[in-house]
C-alpha cells in the first residue's frame, strides 16, 4: 500500500497551505466576521463619529486597527476598552499620521476636481492619475497604522515601508481595493433602485454600524501576513 499523502496544515493562522481544504479563506473570514458583527456594533458607531470629526481620524483609526487585528488573529479583545487603550498609548503617532494622510486627502481632491472639471487629455491624464494616487493612498494608510500599533518605528520609516508593502503585496491590495469599489457599486445601486425617503437612512445604518468592522477586518486579515513576514519575522 502506498503512502497517503497529507495536506500540511498551519496551526499558526487557520489556512491549508497546498490545495482546497474543508474551509477555504473567504469562508473563513465570513465566519470570524458573522461571530462579531454584533460585538464590533458599538465600536463601529465609535470609530465612525471619531472619523467624522477628521482631525482624530488618525486615532480612531489606530484603535480600529488593534481590535480587528486581535479578532482577525484569533486573539480575545475587550472591544472598547482596547480602543480606547490603543489610543492613549499610540496617540503620539497616530494624530500626526491621521493629520498628514488627512492632508493630502484634501490636495489630491482639490487636484482631482481641477482636472475634473477641465478638458483635454492632459486633464483626462491628470484625473487618472489623481485617482491612482488616492487608490494606493487607501491602501498605503492601513500598512501605516499597523505599524503604528505593531511595531516601534519613525512615523517616516513607517510611511516608507507602507508604500513599499502596498507593491509587495499586491496581490491582497488589489483585493482589498476591488472590495471597496463593490461596496460604493452597492450603495449607488441602492440609491438609485429604492425611493429616496428609504436610501440615505439605509446607507447611513450600513455604513456606520457595518461596515467599518467588516472592512477593517478584512484588511488585516489581508494585511498583517505581508507585515509579519517582512516586518516582524526577519527580526
Amino acid at each position: 500500500m502506498g503512502k497517503k499523502k497529507f495536506k500540511r496544515y498551519d496551526h499558526s493562522d487557520g489556512f491549508f497551505q497546498g490545495s482546497k481544504g474543508p474551509k477555504g479563506p473567504v469562508r473563513k473570514f465570513l465566519e470570524l466576521w458573522l461571530a462579531n458583527v454584533w460585538t464590533l456594533l458599538p465600536l463601529n458607531v465609535m470609530y465612525a463619529m471619531l472619523r467624522a470629526l477628521l482631525i482624530p481620524g488618525g486615532l480612531a483609526q489606530a484603535g480600529m486597527t488593534k481590535v480587528t487585528l486581535d479578532l482577525s488573529r484569533g486573539r480575545h479583545s475587550f472591544i472598547a476598552s482596547d480602543f480606547f487603550e490603543t489610543i492613549r498609548k499610540s496617540w503620539r503617532k497616530a494624530l500626526p499620521a491621521g493629520l498628514l494622510i488627512l492632508v493630502l486627502w484634501i490636495f489630491l481632491l482639490l487636484v482631482g476636481w481641477f482636472y475634473f472639471t477641465s478638458s483635454g487629455l492632459l486633464a483626462t491624464m491628470g484625473l487618472g492619475c489623481c485617482m491612482a494616487a488616492m487608490f494606493f493612498l487607501s491602501l498605503a494608510e492601513h500598512y501605516v497604522f499597523l505599524q503604528i500599533v505593531l511595531l516601534k518605528l519613525p512615523l517616516k520609516k513607517a510611511f516608507k515601508n507602507a508604500c513599499i508593502l502596498v507593491f509587495v503585496d499586491w496581490k491582497k491590495n488589489l483585493l482589498l481595493g476591488l472590495v471597496r469599489l463593490g461596496y460604493f457599486a452597492v450603495a449607488l445601486a441602492i440609491f438609485m433602485l429604492l425611493p429616496y425617503t428609504v436610501t440615505p437612512a439605509l446607507l447611513l445604518v450600513i455604513t456606520v454600524c457595518f461596515f467599518p468592522g467588516l472592512m477593517q477586518l478584512l484588511t488585516q486579515h489581508c494585511i498583517f501576513p505581508g507585515v509579519k513576514t517582512y516586518l516582524i519575522d526577519p527580526y
